[in-house]
């Protein structure tokens, strides 16, 4: 079993889910030191879940991350590029470029 097989799977991409509700999680992630399976105890609000599983992309290797979002119905440049530009935006709010 793959070890992102049990989390949910994203049903859209980064940039369907908003950058402020992304921003949150991603503070709470990479900022605050709080686990993905943590953050995910946090909540039971589907639509959260969701944000938590999609910071937690970043992590990920290209193909790894491609195969959890294969539910999305938009093409793998699309995603590869969405997560890259969401990565810099939200570095750059935390590190306060924006």
């Amino acid at each position: 079993m793959n070890l992102v097989d049990h989390l949910p799977h994203p049903q859209h991409c980064f940039c369907n889910i908003g950058i402020d509700k992304l921003e949150s999680w991603f503070i709470k992630h990479y900022v605050d030191g709080v686990s993905t399976l943590e953050l995910l105890n946090s909540t039971a609000d589907a639509n959260e879940k969701e944000a938590i599983c999609v910071v937690a992309m970043f992590e990920l290797d290209e193909k790894s991350m491609l195969e959890v979002m294969g539910d999305i119905n938009l093409p793998e440049h699309h995603i590869i590029h969405c997560r890259e530009h969401f990565r810099k935006e939200l570095e750059g709010r935390i590190n306060g470029d924006n």
